[in-house]
């Protein structure tokens, strides 16, 4: 909550007494997922404008108004942009643990790849696949990053 919607919503309350608390908190939480989304819009705005500090800033502050798992993946994906491959690591790895899925694993495996750990991106991509098999663009991806560590050619028989 901004310190001006605090001192809003007191004012509100001072002037109707008869509003329940629980009022009160549903407003506040009204306006945090208004401002979040303004946020995100603000954000995409500044991608497009290729400022990716300013959208970086805007999604950190989305991440501490509501944290849900878009908002952080929002957060990892600007991280992957700027290059900042360790902190979108992290943030794909608590994202894994949030909510697992293939797409968590491919994304982890990118930012992995990105630091240079191709070891570990071999393996994040296995798990992905191992969770939606049929993925066609995640087993692409790990055929060229086998080539790439020297391991043979081909899926292995277990991924």
């Amino acid at each position: 909550v901004e310190i001006g919607d605090t001192y809003a919503m007191s004012a509100l309350h001072a002037s109707e007494p008869h509003v329940k608390a629980t009022s009160v908190l549903q407003a506040v939480a009204q306006m945090q997922y208004a401002s979040a989304e303004q946020r995100l819009a603000l954000a995409r705005d500044a991608v497009e404008r290729n400022d990716l500090r300013a959208a970086e800033a805007h999604v950190r502050r989305v991440v501490a108004l509501r944290g849900s798992v878009k908002d952080i993946d929002e957060l990892a994906y600007i991280r992957m942009l700027l290059r900042n491959f360790s902190e979108a690591e992290e943030l794909y790895r608590l994202l894994a643990e949030m909510q697992p899925g293939p797409m968590v694993h491919f994304a982890l495996a990118g930012a992995l790849h990105g630091k240079g750990d191709l070891a570990g991106a071999i393996a994040e991509m296995r798990e992905g696949l191992r969770l939606s098999p049929d993925d066609a663009q995640m087993q692409a991806r790990l055929e060229l990053w086998l080539q790439h560590s020297g391991a043979p050619a081909g899926l292995p028989e277990t991924v």
